[in-house]
């Protein structure tokens, strides 16, 4: 069995007094592509960033690649996991997206001949080498999305988390993201409201209401089942509901 692998057990969360999350419990595995849907306030982007430690103070357990989530195990479960944010601007932060991209690969003790190669190598999976001397506050809402991308491969992760991928992105840049996860051969977990994209990704989905897993099973199964969705505050995907 591969090493690449998440697991939540008994996982619970809150902001406040009420939990955001309840009960959680699911293993993904090597190669898999899950999409994370549910209405607005279900715990989605919550459930992403606790496996990055965001949040520290959940019940339960989280596990990345078999080691538990804890203070002490932050940087090696940080090292493995690759967590692409909604709003880019929460990502970009250097002057030019060449500094953005090498920024990881530096700080983590890479030469700068190797973290150039990175650069390159994460600029190239995106097409954004045209990019590379670019300033972040100068790019079109698509191109940082793809920059945001490019910082995240730079590190080669193991893991991708992808918090609403798709939200504002042109039909161009939308394409280009869809080929970039395709294109990602280990572990993928996207929280979206685009369940066309979720569609065009994932072999499987687990939708959560209200803080909880209602079901966990292929995506075909639940992303064409009309009265499941709209009993949790979603639609078909357009690409159905057209038929």
């Amino acid at each position: 069995m591969s090493h690449i692998n998440i697991e939540c057990k008994n996982l619970s969360f809150g902001y406040q007094k009420d939990e955001t999350l309840k009960n959680i419990n699911f293993r993904i595995n090597e190669g898999e592509s899950v999409g994370i849907i549910g209405e607005n306030g279900a715990g989605k982007s919550t459930l992403l960033k606790l496996m990055t430690g965001l949040h520290m103070n959940f019940k339960g357990e989280i596990r990345v690649e078999d080691v538990l989530l804890q203070k002490s195990t932050l940087p090696f479960i940080r090292e493995r996991l690759g967590y692409i944010f909604q709003d880019s601007d929460n990502q970009l932060f250097m002057s030019t997206v060449y500094d953005d991209v090498a920024f990881a690969p530096l700080n983590y003790g890479l030469s700068k001949e190797e973290a150039e190669k990175r650069v390159d190598h994460a600029l190239s999976e995106v097409n954004g080498m045209h990019l590379k001397q670019r300033r972040t506050h100068q790019l079109s809402g698509g191109e940082k999305k793809m920059a945001a991308v490019a910082t995240i491969l730079s590190m080669l992760p193991d893991i991708l988390l992808l918090d609403e991928p798709s939200a504002a992105l042109d039909p161009r840049n939308r394409r280009n993201l869809i080929r970039i996860v395709n294109g990602f051969s280990h572990m993928k977990l996207i929280a979206s409201h685009d369940l066309d994209f979720i569609m065009d990704t994932c072999s499987r989905v687990i939708l959560i209401s209200n803080g909880q897993i209602i079901k966990d099973a292929d995506t075909i199964s639940i992303l064409t089942d009309q009265k499941l969705l709209e009993e949790h505050g979603l639609e078909l995907p357009l690409s159905l509901s057209r038929r």
